[in-house]
């Protein structure tokens, strides 16, 4: 039996009150959703949270229902762009010209892998 799981909407916000980072729902000012001590280890602690609700709110853009069926598919879909921008690089010379859709959607699959891997910053 699947059960659906229970999450506080997103997205999620951190706020700084010393000595901890509270993990919010935005623009609710309900009890936090979790908190990050921060009072020995500021800059890891910082960045612990801003990883924690990163992540959250990128799961929730892509699965606004069911967030942690995004995070568990993260791999899969990473390994399935990997691939896809393999298979393009292997038959790279054997498309046609007319095929200018392929253009887009290899630089799509290498921008997303960039970002992936940490080799292209996001604004």
């Amino acid at each position: 039996m699947n059960k659906k799981q229970e999450f506080t909407p997103g997205p999620w916000e951190l706020e700084i009150s010393d000595p901890n980072i509270f993990i919010r729902q935005k623009g609710v000012s309900a009890f936090p959703i979790a908190y990050v001590g921060r009072m020995h280890h500021e800059k890891e602690a910082d960045a612990n949270a801003n990883l924690i609700t990163t992540a959250v709110n990128a799961c929730f853009a892509i699965n606004k229902g069911n967030p942690l069926s995004a995070a568990e598919a993260l791999m899969d879909m990473y390994k399935a762009l990997k691939d896809l921008l393999d298979t393009f690089n292997r038959c790279e010379a054997g498309f046609p010209p007319e095929y200018e859709m392929r253009i887009l959607v290899k630089e799509m699959a290498e921008i997303a892998l960039a970002k992936v891997e940490g080799s292209v910053t996001t604004p």
